[in-house]
């Protein structure tokens, strides 16, 4: 037979809290529900009084998780290190980053390169890159890393694409992505001809995001995509503006100084039929 434990008032205070653990987070709306009982049966005007405090208690306690909510952050997927002004002939390089992501195990990046003048995919062009050696959203592994450049018409797309399979078995896994940590998805450069005049537009496309979670069957988004999305659909493109070598600007000026020398000279030459 089982042994028949005491009646709760007369057992020592350490085994009472052992049987009895006191409210921690996850009790902790059982906690304030056992507390207003508690109080309704309290004569009316304690009664009044303890139901202020504990409302008051509940407010605070919901702003607190609230604040610890928005404290862990959406995820942010973004350009860094992007220059503003580039010398055409020489390669514009950047990091594309994703940071905050919870329980991220595939992702689909593309983005966007036009030109404000010129040809892109002759006078500009994505370089395929490589996975990240280093800060990679899915550390190590990089075997499935995926890096593909296609242009259609004036417009030229890079897609980066990768999923997390660490023991090779089919079964994705999900990580959380840290600022500074593992938030890179890669190093983006861009090779420019000199004889570029126009600036460059880059953008993410936003339809063709994708960022799920490990989960079965269809493929499920992680925390915040949405929200991510909208921003990123609602961003105009980011400039990047050509600035010609001293040389090459040097070359122009005098070609112009040239041309309207050589017009001045043509309009102040006497007219053939007045000599005559």
């Amino acid at each position: 037979m089982g042994q028949t434990l005491p009646p709760y008032s007369d057992t020592p205070r350490h085994i009472r809290a052992a049987r009895h653990p006191p409210y921690g987070p996850p009790h902790l709306t059982g906690c304030i529900a056992c507390s207003i009982l508690r109080l309704w049966s309290l004569p009316g005007d304690r009664k009044q009084l303890g139901m202020v405090v504990v409302l008051r208690a509940s407010l605070c306690v919901l702003i607190l998780l609230a604040a610890l909510g928005a404290a862990r952050g959406a995820p942010v997927l973004e350009l860094s290190g992007i220059p503003s002004t580039f010398v055409p002939g020489e390669s514009v390089t950047f990091d594309v980053l994703l940071a905050d992501a919870t329980d991220l195990a595939s992702y689909n990046v593309v983005l966007t390169l036009d030109l404000t003048a010129g040809m892109v995919g002759a006078d500009a062009y994505f370089v395929a890159p490589t996975a990240p050696v280093s800060r990679y959203v899915f550390g190590a592994d990089t075997a499935y890393f995926a890096a593909t450049v296609l242009t259609v018409g004036a417009t030229q797309f890079l897609t980066l694409s990768d999923f997390h399979d660490p023991d090779g078995d089919g079964t994705l896994e999900g990580v959380n992505t840290v600022a500074g940590a593992n938030d890179r998805i890669a190093t983006v450069t861009i090779a420019t001809q000199a004889g570029l005049c126009g600036d460059l537009r880059l953008s993410f496309d936003a339809s063709a995001l994708e960022l799920d979670t490990p989960s079965l069957g269809a493929p499920v988004p992680i925390d915040g995509f949405a929200a991510l999305q909208s921003s990123l659909a609602a961003q105009g493109p980011v400039g990047v503006t050509a600035i010609p070598e001293p040389a090459t600007l040097s070359l122009s000026v005098l070609a112009f100084i040239a041309a309207v020398a050589g017009r001045c000279r043509t309009s102040g030459r006497p007219d053939a039929t007045r000599r005559r």
